[in-house]
């Protein structure tokens, strides 16, 4: 297993579905970004084994109370979900 799925994967995870008051719009905002990045970085034989937990957290930051971060979740989404499908 590799440091992306084992480490920072989840961390990214986590603070999509973390319910504090210092998980603003740009903290969920910068998390999908970064997430939406991660299939564009690494092969997929690397972080095959995370997918389906990042698209359930996905799937769950898509009905997010805000518009933006409604938006970023689905382009991460459509990312992950496309990944490694060519």
């Amino acid at each position: 297993m590799s440091k992306v799925t084992s480490s920072i994967i989840p961390l990214l995870i986590g603070s999509l579905t973390y319910s504090d008051a210092a998980n603003t719009v740009q903290v969920r905002q910068a998390t999908l970004d970064a997430l939406s990045l991660v299939p564009e970085k690494y092969a997929y034989s690397v972080i095959h084994g995370a997918r389906r937990d990042v698209l359930r957290a996905l799937v769950k930051a898509r009905d997010d109370r805000k518009r933006l971060v409604r938006a970023d979740a689905v382009k991460a989404y459509n990312k992950w979900l496309n990944f490694g499908d060519i």
